[in-house]
């Protein structure tokens, strides 16, 4: 007889498989300009999404621009969340040189001014990235593009589906306020 003792010292892995050959997805996978009206993003090492503002480069041109706010507003596409329920919050990360993560500037403040949280009374995630963009107008940081998670996608198999920038109707949009002297 063995006693295997679990504990807050013991070692976790977690191992997820996902297979996508059957799904209505597996064509826009990697695709990406399939997947710029949908947006599909699921936890547990499943679908992530890599978003990029190209435009952002020509407010560079003028580095007399003092960024208020920008928000990134995405909103959530209609599915039945029945059976995967949507995520109560997303994490946006921007890519560096090297092509892993870093957080954003605005992330390190703290999580309610950061945002990412689901809003369930306009269906959609809101991120406050206005210190990100700054650095960009300011050419502090370079423009290597963002990576939106599910958050805790180690223990929730939440997913959802976004409209992305290319979506007919209230699509994936950044809302820039700014000062210009």
């Amino acid at each position: 007889k063995f006693d295997f003792l679990i504990n807050s010292s013991c070692a976790r892995v977690n191992l997820f498989e996902h297979d996508y050959t059957t799904s209505t997805i597996n064509s826009i996978i990697g695709d990406s300009l399939a997947s710029d009206s949908l947006i599909y993003m699921q936890a547990m090492s499943g679908l992530m999404s890599k978003i990029k503002i190209p435009y952002l480069a020509s407010l560079k041109n003028d580095s007399t621009i003092a960024i208020v706010r920008a928000e990134l507003i995405i909103p959530v596409d209609n599915y039945d969340a029945t059976f995967y329920k949507t995520p109560t919050k997303l994490l946006l990360v921007s890519y560096n040189s090297s092509g892993t993560y870093s957080f954003l500037p605005d992330y390190l403040v703290n999580s309610s001014y950061f945002g990412g949280t689901y809003y369930s009374g306009d269906n959609t995630y809101r991120f406050n990235i206005s210190r990100y963009v700054q650095q960009l107008v300011d050419n502090s940081i370079t423009n290597y593009g963002l990576a939106l998670f599910v958050n805790d996608n180690r223990v929730s198999a939440n997913r959802v589906i976004l409209r992305g920038p290319k979506c007919k109707n209230n699509g994936m949009r950044l809302s820039i306020t700014y000062l210009k002297p």
